[in-house]
């Protein structure tokens, strides 16, 4: 495997897992109920 190869497949999966690993932290600290409403909250005009 090339180099570049190497760092483009890298970069994809740290863009892949770095969302994965901080949204199930978020939901160990707040808790499931208060990450659902922290995204899912809806603004009121």
């Amino acid at each position: 495997m090339q180099r570049d190869q190497l760092i483009a497949r890298s970069i994809i999966i740290l863009r892949a897992f770095v969302p994965l690993f901080a949204f199930r932290e978020l939901r160990r600290v707040l808790g499931e109920e208060n990450l659902y409403e922290l995204f899912s909250h809806r603004k009121q005009a």
